[in-house]
């Protein structure tokens, strides 16, 4: 039982460990956008065994459609009209009832659509390069060529590997389950280690990629020529590899190359859940007697707004019951960098976003399925603040579209202070100017290092001369007269009423003033506030 316990605990830390490297290529939906109310979807939730049955019964007298049944947290899904859901809503049997809501794990674009007539071929590039094989004596495994290969999996030394190798590579007596759009069982790296697909999204009604798109994993097999239940997005695939691609003197091997695989598919290719998926999965892999769950999929919730708050109380039990059964959930943090308190409480205002992408302010809500209580909620830290470079490959810059840069061009004027070190906070560029006129439509670039993401101001606001720094996440509004000048480290602003002018509240006297609406992404554990 003790191996065991230690094999588990192996296995737990690889998928932090992948969690941690791919947040950065996860994208939460916001609640705003992507929760969307799924027309007569709805969760039903039973106070006790017996009402969970005489509910079910009503709901199929009053022509419901029970779509699913997880009478393990006492909740079905059905599909009603709202005459329904407003019956079972005022029967006292019922605990809860709520509108299923879909959360995504990358931004949907219609133009991906395009990318379909070769799925799986949209990135994937041949190299030619001389591979030196380690010996096993020094890393405990013969890692596959590709470990060799310069900059190509890089992710892998950062972690630790190969000296962690030596401890352990995992165990086939474990099994990790991929919740996500699928894993490729048809690739020579997965098809070993895949033992199990369960497929939910046959439960969708309507089915989200078919209705937004046009197109769904079906119309994609019957094209192609492939299996329904693979993975046509590539997401799952990718965590999956990270996780346990076969050791095969091949391609690339995974972190615990030698533990087992089970894909819980919750999306097809478009990368859309709904809540109801995500929730049947974490008690699917319990009952399936699963280690860990990888979840890369998030959102968030309001817990003010009922239907929302009988969601988040679904995915509690959810959890609950996978880590009575022994069944960990490891999931991402997301890419927003928003700092996250108990139960997933979003301490920090605003959010990283791409260019020319909107204002996202979450503050007050809750990430799920992160956040949910006993959930393992990974973030990546450490990064380092790389050097611009005069010799950038072609297509390495990143554009509107793409913004998974990987070289700075020195020409460019937003380059980054602190290179060379690791987790610096956020800067607007010098040559900007003074931020302190109404701003129109000016959107200022954070400087990490990676590629630029936006700093958002709100239109016709007048803000303080000089950035501050702040220690606490959520103080925006000036009410903290501490913090460090971002032009001057280690100097403290001024206290008293210039402080509270300088960090747009006004001073005693004065009547309340317009402050600017600042929506910044939490940087470690500091903002750039004004």
């Amino acid at each position: 039982m003790k191996a065991r316990r230690l094999v588990r605990v192996a296995v737990v830390t690889t998928v932090l460990a992948v969690l941690a490297m791919m947040v950065q290529g996860t994208s939460f939906a916001a609640s705003k956008a992507a929760s969307r109310s799924a027309s007569g979807r709805f969760l039903v939730v039973a106070r006790n065994s017996a009402d969970y049955d005489a509910l079910r019964a009503k709901a199929l007298r009053g022509g419901a459609k029970v779509v699913k049944d997880i009478p393990q947290i006492g909740t079905m899904l059905v599909k009603a009209p709202d005459s329904v859901r407003s019956s079972l809503a005022a029967d006292s049997r019922t605990k809860g009832i709520a509108r299923d809501h879909t959360i995504r794990v990358a931004q949907a674009d219609p133009n991906v659509v395009s990318h379909l007539s070769a799925p799986g071929l949209r990135s994937a590039k041949r190299i030619n390069a001389k591979v030196s094989k380690r010996g096993s004596g020094r890393t405990g495994i013969t890692p596959d060529p590709g470990f060799s290969v310069p900059g190509l999996q890089w992710d892998f030394p950062r972690i630790g590997l190969p000296r962690s190798w030596k401890t352990t590579a995992g165990s086939p007596a474990v099994t990790v389950a991929v919740a996500d759009t699928g894993l490729d069982f048809t690739h020579s790296e997965l098809a070993p280690k895949v033992k199990q697909v369960v497929d939910f999204t046959g439960t969708e009604d309507p089915p989200i990629c078919k209705t937004a798109f046009g197109v769904s994993d079906q119309d994609l097999a019957k094209k192609l020529g492939g299996p329904v239940t693979t993975d046509w997005n590539g997401h799952g695939s990718w965590i999956g590899g990270n996780i346990a691609a076969a050791l095969d003197g091949k391609g690339i091997n995974g972190i615990a190359t030698k533990v087992n695989l089970v894909s819980l598919k919750i999306s097809q290719w478009c990368g859309s859940a709904f809540d109801s998926e995500l929730i049947d999965a974490f008690i699917a892999a319990a009952d399936l007697g699963v280690d860990v769950v990888n979840i890369s999929f998030g959102g968030y919730l309001n817990r003010n707004n009922p239907d929302e708050e009988v969601i988040y109380q679904a995915y509690v039990a959810a959890v609950a019951y996978a880590r009575q059964h022994g069944t960990v959930i490891a999931a991402a943090a997301g890419n927003e960098s928003r700092r996250i308190g108990a139960g997933g409480l979003v301490l920090s205002h605003g959010t990283l976003t791409a260019p020319g992408s909107p204002v996202d302010d979450q503050f007050g809500n809750f990430e799920v399925p992160g956040g949910i209580p006993g959930v393992v909620d990974v973030a990546s830290t450490g990064n380092t603040v790389n050097a611009p470079s005069s010799t950038c490959p072609p297509g390495s810059t990143g554009t509107v579209d793409d913004v998974n840069a990987t070289c700075k061009p020195i020409t460019d004027r937003h380059i980054a202070p602190g290179i060379g070190h690791t987790r610096r906070h956020a800067r607007v560029p010098l040559h900007l100017g003074r931020p302190d006129r109404s701003l129109g439509g000016l959107q200022h670039h954070l400087q990490l290092g990676d590629a630029d993401r936006l700093l958002h101001l709100q239109r016709g606001r007048r803000l303080p001369q000089e950035p501050v720094l702040r220690g606490h996440p959520g103080d925006l509004d000036g009410h903290a007269a501490h913090g460090r000048r971002a032009g001057a480290a280690g100097q403290r602003a001024p206290g008293g009423a210039q402080a509270r002018r300088r960090a747009g509240r006004p001073a005693e006297g004065q009547g309340r003033q317009p402050r600017p609406q600042l929506h910044p992404g939490a940087l470690g554990d500091r903002h750039l506030a004004w």
